[in-house]
């Protein structure tokens, strides 16, 4: 969230408003939660925007140059105390933002890499997570030389870190292709352990092939999409100069037009930017629980999962004590993972799994006969027959024989009876019942066929 408003100023005023309410209202406390969550968000974006010498954009340097300039002649430009500008180095700002992509991803692997310790998959986890760190460690090289391009080491400020990477790289190197080994034999191993069968553990190695697919597509993928914070903090920096600059143009330096145009202008791209980052800070939050999940259901073949239902949604308070109770106190977004075709035996583990990796509501467990086809194509010889029977009945009652077919109709194919029961887990995590004291216990599905025959009688 610093990273993406970064504006130190708009920070203290973010920082100042939420003490402010803290301390003289006291709120509820579901309330103070919203009040301490701004609060760090504030913190946050003061200290990225001093790093970052923003200022209600380059106010210090209109204010240094009376109103006539933005040139760099402020104290703090002057002293260089800052760490760098981001609209004058946006490389720079696109490979923090890369790194930092790359140190979450370490954060939620090695969490990944506790909880299967903790579960007594230490050996499994090793070599699950472990090649995966290595990856994203061994990564950072590639990341600076080819999109980076040695824009580290054009300034002072920066140089330093460019040559730990440059002087770590071939050690990096060696980890990352480590890890793409770890990520193929990896599978392979953990069947060998479990003393599978030959095919199992070559299938360990085909499996662990896609692994490393999916390792270079995805989280090459996900550490990309860290660029968004260079996409929003820019936003800000250059709204913030654009209305510093239009300020001073009118009066030539008439402070009084400046203080209005300022107040307005700053207040809308504050408001403006601060809802851009926190719904952004939310899909980021969302993106990595899908990633996680994903990489949880590993051993379910990919064309299984699917991703649909996302949707945003503003949350209001709603306290009718209050005068703005269409206010806006957070965003709610939510996305559906369908797991398709899995075998019954195997819904409980997948919806442990699910869970661990960051779902928070599992829902609509739907049972589907595995042979629905096979079944039904049984039920409609079985109706055959009946009609036949029945055909005989009547023409043997009428003193005649059955003759030829004249017609047969096959009657409606009621689908619905492929699912039979559908479980909801959301209200059963509500209440705290632990997925694995959950038993899953469908029942019989009946399957129907119907047909219409016309015969001639003799």
């Amino acid at each position: 969230f610093g990273l993406m408003l970064g504006d130190a100023d708009y920070g203290l005023v973010m920082t100042f408003l939420c003490l402010f309410v803290k301390f003289k209202y006291k709120p509820e406390p579901r309330k103070r939660a919203t009040v301490n969550y701004g609060l760090g968000c504030g913190l946050s974006t003061t200290f990225w925007g001093a790093m970052q010498n923003s200022w209600f954009g380059d106010l210090p340097k209109w204010i240094a140059n009376g109103l006539k300039s933005n040139e760099p002649t402020d104290f703090i430009s002057t002293h260089h105390l800052y760490w760098f500008d981001p609209l004058q180095n946006t490389t720079r700002f696109l490979l923090l933002c890369f790194f930092i992509g790359i140190l979450h991803l370490i954060l939620a692997n090695c969490i990944n890499l506790y909880k299967m310790s903790k579960q007594g998959m230490a050996f499994e986890g090793f070599f699950e997570v472990v090649p995966i760190l290595l990856i994203l460690v061994g990564i950072i090289p590639v990341i600076n030389s080819y999109i980076g391009g040695g824009a580290l080491a054009e300034i002072p400020s920066t140089q330093p870190i460019d040559n730990m990477i440059n002087a770590a790289a071939p050690v990096l190197y060696i980890l990352l292709i480590i890890g793409a080994i770890g990520v193929v034999v990896g599978p392979a191993i953990v069947r060998i352990k479990q003393k599978s069968s030959v095919g199992k553990v070559l299938g360990g190695l085909g499996g662990g092939l896609y692994g490393l697919y999916n390792a270079a597509s995805g989280y090459l993928g996900d550490i990309l999409s860290y660029s968004r914070l260079l996409a929003l903090g820019l936003c800000t920096g250059v709204i913030a100069s654009v209305i510093n600059q239009l300020a001073a143009t009118p009066g030539g330096g008439n402070w009084f037009l400046f203080i209005i145009i300022f107040i307005i202008g700053h207040t809308i791209n504050l408001g403006i930017n601060e809802y851009g980052a926190e719904v952004a800070d939310i899909q980021s939050s969302i993106a990595k629980k899908i990633t996680a999940v994903k990489a949880a259901l590993a051993d379910v073949p990919e064309d299984s999962i699917f991703v649909t239902n996302y949707y945003v949604s503003p949350q209001y308070d709603y306290n009718s004590e209050s005068e703005n109770y269409n206010k806006i106190v957070g965003y709610n977004v939510s996305v559906s993972i369908i797991i398709a075709d899995a075998a019954v035996d195997d819904v409980g583990d997948l919806i442990s799994k699910s869970t661990e990796a960051g779902a928070n509501y599992v829902g609509n467990v739907e049972y589907k006969c595995s042979n629905y086809e096979e079944v039904y194509a049984s039920a409609l010889a079985d109706a055959v027959r009946k009609a036949k029977s029945k055909a005989e009945a009547i023409a043997a009652a009428a003193e005649g024989t059955l003759g030829s077919i004249v017609s047969i109709t096959e009657g409606y194919e009621n689908t619905s009876y492929r699912s039979n029961a559908s479980y909801d887990y959301g209200a059963m995590k509500t209440m705290g019942v632990a997925e694995d004291s959950i038993e899953l216990s469908p029942e019989e599905a009946e399957i129907e066929a119907s047909v219409t025959i016309e015969y001639r009688m003799n």
